[in-house]
C-alpha cells in the first residue's frame, strides 16, 4: 500500500508505521482522565467517543506534525479538534513537536494557539467535563441512519426507472 500511495504524495514514504494499541485511550493524570487521541486518531470519531464514554474530561492530542512540513495538515488535525470538542463538549489540549499546539474549548474556540516551528508553551486551567452530549450518547447511529435511508432511496429511485422503462 505504501508504494502506491508514495506516488500519490512524497510524504508518504516519510510516515512511520503504526500498530494499533489496545485499551479506552484514557489515561488517568492527578486522578483526571484524559482522552488521549494522538493525530491521526483524532480524526476517527469512534476512537475519541470510548475514550469519553469510559469516563475522559478532557481530550488531550498529542502530535508530530513535521513530517508535512509547513503544508495545510497541522491546521485539518486543529480543524478535526474543534470538532471533537464540540461532538463530545470537552477542552481539547493539541500538544504539537513541531506544528501549531492549541487549546481549543468545549465549544470549539481556540482559546490559544502557537505559531508553526516555534518553540513555545501554552499554559491554561481549563474546565473538566463528565455529562456526555447526544453525540457521544449516540455514536455513530445516526450517520448509519442517514446512509441506510439513502441507499434505500436510491435503490427506490432505480427500480422506479426501471419500471418506468420497461
Amino acid at each position: 500500500m505504501r508504494s502506491i500511495v508514495s506516488k500519490l504524495s512524497p510524504y508518504a514514504a516519510q510516515a512511520g508505521n503504526f500498530v494499533p494499541g489496545n485499551g479506552d485511550g484514557v489515561v488517568t493524570i492527578d486522578e483526571t482522565p484524559l482522552a488521549v487521541a494522538t493525530c491521526y486518531e483524532v480524526a476517527f470519531d469512534n476512537l475519541v467517543s470510548e475514550s469519553v464514554r469510559s469516563g475522559a474530561q478532557l481530550i488531550a492530542v498529542p502530535t508530530n506534525n513535521a513530517t508535512f512540513g509547513d503544508t495545510d495538515m497541522t491546521y485539518q488535525q486543529l480543524a478535526m479538534s474543534r470538532l471533537r470538542a464540540v461532538e463530545h463538549n470537552r477542552t481539547v489540549v493539541v500538544a504539537a513537536t513541531s506544528g501549531a499546539s492549541a487549546i481549543i474549548a468545549a465549544n470549539g474556540d481556540v482559546l490559544e494557539q502557537t505559531e508553526m516551528f516555534t518553540a513555545d508553551a501554552l499554559v491554561a486551567q481549563v474546565p473538566l467535563n463528565t455529562e456526555f452530549t447526544l453525540a457521544t450518547r449516540l455514536r455513530s447511529i445516526p450517520e448509519l441512519i442517514i446512509t441506510v435511508t439513502a441507499v434505500f432511496a436510491m435503490l427506490v429511485g432505480w427500480i422506479a426507472s426501471r419500471r418506468r422503462r420497461g
